[in-house]
């Protein structure tokens, strides 16, 4: 593509990174994924099984504004961890207030 003069251009940065803490999590956070981009937010999470260090960095790399954390006691509870990863802040929230509490904290700033 390059050759012929053009290229893809730079890839915009996801407002969410999904991270799964466990194994066990994968396909929930999978599903949490989806269903936020239904709601047309803009979300990445890891396939291929990464450590949460390195969902994290990947989250960083992609300049993700926050990373949504889901691990086995969120799964019991319903919830996911918000994590703002410019302030550090992190608030749980419950699974169906995630896109709504993502855009209200995206209007506060």
């Amino acid at each position: 593509m390059e050759q012929q003069g053009g290229s893809f251009g730079k890839r915009p940065a996801p407002l969410v990174y999904m991270i799964a803490q466990t194994p066990e999590v994968r396909t929930e956070a999978q599903v949490i994924t989806a269903s936020l981009r239904r709601s047309g937010l803009a979300v990445e999470m890891d396939y291929l099984g990464r450590s949460v260090k390195a969902q994290f960095k990947a989250a960083s790399s992609l300049a993700a504004k926050f990373a949504a954390i889901i691990g086995e006691s969120e799964m019991e509870k319903g919830t996911v961890s918000l994590k703002d990863l410019e302030s550090g802040k992190q608030v749980e929230v419950l699974r169906p207030d995630l896109a709504g509490t993502i855009r209200t904290f995206c209007e506060s700033n």
